[in-house]
């Protein structure tokens, strides 16, 4: 079989199994929050139109949401508006 190659860890998420997206219209400033590792990319930012947004690729699942809502808890105190608990929106299994 030469000539193969393993391809599990190529392609869009290059490995990671989990991905976290998010995008928000609002007129406050974004206190920025880039993590970057092996196991966790996680980058905000502004776009040119005014929006604001959140992407992230993680290796562990309970991770990626940890740090997600670290990220979002900041802001929200960042902006003056109350924290929201994540929790109640979380499955059985969380």
């Amino acid at each position: 079989m030469s000539g193969y190659s393993n391809l599990a860890g190529t392609g869009p998420l290059e490995g990671h199994r989990y991905w976290a997206s998010g995008y928000w219209h609002w007129d406050g400033s974004l206190q920025l929050a880039d993590v970057s590792g092996e196991n966790l990319e996680l980058v905000t930012g502004q776009s040119p139109h005014g929006g604001l947004y959140l992407r992230a690729l993680a290796r562990d699942g309970v991770m990626l949401r940890q740090k997600v809502h670290e990220v979002l808890a900041r802001q929200r105190e960042f902006w003056r508006l109350p924290q929201v608990d994540f929790a109640r929106y979380a499955n059985l299994f969380s």
